[in-house]
């Protein structure tokens, strides 16, 4: 089990926290014979035929709002994560806290295991490779086929990673994931020189985390100033002197 992952989340199985379905009274079906004459039989149908599946792929922020949205309508009907994400749900903004020593890994985690049972999840931990909408079967990386009446696709936005000669090498990292932060604070322990490449939030505070463990820093952006496409002149300014003092 990876350390701050809630309890009840294993990252090599698919977890199963909704109760067993009951059965739901018979159903009657009518078919007419040759001689014009009708008869009836009884189809048994259970109480998970009825149930609406939802399947969510992604387990940040818009999926498990999502995941509380639908429970809140539907009570009673599936839902199931994908999510190839070990550590599951976090606070991805608060990595750059982790990263600056303000917080410890276990404090991402807004959510309780009860909160999480109550919700009835099933979660995998995969990656989703494949989609067949007319058939509503997505196909997960370890093989599994899925079914869905209704799909999100919660993913999010990643990190861009540059063409460049050298950027798979070790020590090359981007910043998407607690696994990410991981990679970094490992480097960062060993390390004495940081270059940043980025010119958004995100690259800034990794800047003043780093700066804050020690490293000097080399911050590297495309444009002429900081957050062009957002910040004035003046504003820009503010932030690159403040930068170069700390």
């Amino acid at each position: 089990m990876c350390a701050g992952m809630p309890g009840w989340v294993s990252p090599s199985k698919t977890v199963t926290a909704s109760p067993a379905a009951n059965a739901l009274p018979a159903a009657r079906a009518v078919c007419s014979l040759s001689n014009g004459r009708t008869c009836s039989k009884r189809k048994n149908r259970t109480k998970s035929d009825q149930m609406r599946k939802y399947v969510i792929v992604g387990s940040g922020a818009a999926g498990i709002s999502a995941v509380e949205t639908i429970r809140a309508k539907d009570p009673e009907g599936s839902i199931h994560v994908i999510s190839e994400d070990p550590f599951f749900y976090y606070s991805r903004p608060g990595l750059a806290y982790l990263l600056s020593g303000e917080i410890h890994q276990k404090m991402l985690y807004p959510k309780q295991d009860e909160e999480y049972r109550q919700l009835k999840l099933r979660i995998t931990h995969s990656r989703a490779v494949a989609l067949n909408p007319p058939e509503h079967i997505i196909t997960l990386q370890n093989g599994e086929r899925i079914p869905y009446d209704r799909l999100l696709i919660a993913t999010g936005a990643g990190a861009f990673r540059p063409p460049l000669p050298g950027i798979d090498l070790e020590g090359v990292v981007k910043l998407d994931s607690l696994e990410d932060a991981q990679k970094i604070l490992k480097f960062a322990r060993r390390g004495k020189q940081a270059v940043v490449v980025g010119g958004g939030i995100t690259s800034l505070e990794l800047v003043e985390g780093l700066s804050r463990r020690g490293l000097k820093v080399s911050y590297i952006m495309r444009d002429d100033r900081y957050w062009k496409n957002v910040l004035d002149e003046t504003e820009s300014q503010i932030i690159e002197h403040r930068l170069e003092e700390d």
